[in-house]
């Protein structure tokens, strides 16, 4: 999760923190770490069928579905 902090002077900055979403919906935030830490990217895996579970709610479906099925698999 990202969220933008700002503070005295109108100085704003971005912190992330990281948790979990259960299949039900619930949100478990993690604990925070004593400092801050730098983190690494790395390639991501994404299941089509998630994606299109999320397009089936949206009022937008038929633009949801066609931009997905132009992904490869």
């Amino acid at each position: 999760m990202s969220v933008r902090c700002i503070g005295e002077g109108h100085r704003s900055s971005l912190s992330f923190r990281t948790g979990t979403v259960s299949s039900d919906g619930r949100v478990t935030m993690d604990p925070p770490g004593p400092h801050p830490a730098a983190a690494s990217a790395g390639p991501g895996t994404h299941h089509r069928e998630a994606f299109r579970q999320i397009g089936r709610r949206t009022a937008d479906r038929d633009n949801a579905w066609y931009v997905l099925d132009a992904l490869p698999d």
